[in-house]
């Protein structure tokens, strides 16, 4: 009836047979998620695209663009994140999600498709598990605009005390 129910693996013999983990069963929650953007819209107004990507663009102009891209992005995300990246010249930051691993089949990368941002050139580098270095480029005026794609920046080591003290000059009049 158009609802995703439940997410199941397929059979492969040759990698798990038809083992899932529990994390990629619970996938299906995001899709329904009270946070997910569904339409494009400025200050809370539902606009068409062509509309919301040309306020971007002009609320972006000549701002130290940093853009917080994420590996739980698909590969067609993250290939046009890349070349957002290029077009608008923005410093690159990715975080890894990461845990235990069992040594059998679960790895201790908890991203969905950190070897699709390494094939992308998204980032050339195994990504560490916090936004550290944001903070300190947000401190010395590297970046006063920032684009985040699918990350929270406070559980990734973003200090709330740095966000509030420059709240006024992240936030775009837009």
């Amino acid at each position: 009836e158009g609802k995703i129910q439940r997410i199941t693996p397929r059979r492969n013999d040759l990698v798990n047979d038809t083992w899932m983990t529990d994390s990629g069963r619970e996938l299906y929650k995001s899709v329904t998620s009270k946070d997910r953007i569904l339409r494009p819209s400025v200050k809370g107004q539902d606009i068409p695209m062509e509309h919301a990507i040309a306020a971007a663009f002009e609320c972006l102009e000549n701002k130290k663009i940093g853009l917080v891209a994420s590996c739980k992005s698909t590969l067609e995300e993250q290939f046009l994140t890349k070349q957002l990246i290029v077009e608008s010249n923005a410093r690159t930051y990715i975080r890894g999600h990461f845990g235990q691993d069992d040594g059998i089949l679960l790895s201790a990368d908890r991203t969905p498709n950190l070897r699709g941002a390494l094939i992308t050139g998204l980032t050339n580098d195994y990504p560490k598990g916090d936004l550290l270095d944001l903070n300190e480029a947000i401190a010395t005026g590297e970046v006063n605009a920032l684009l985040v794609m699918g990350e929270d920046l406070l559980d990734s080591g973003i200090s709330d005390e740095r966000s509030e003290e420059h709240t006024s000059e992240l936030q775009s009049p837009c």
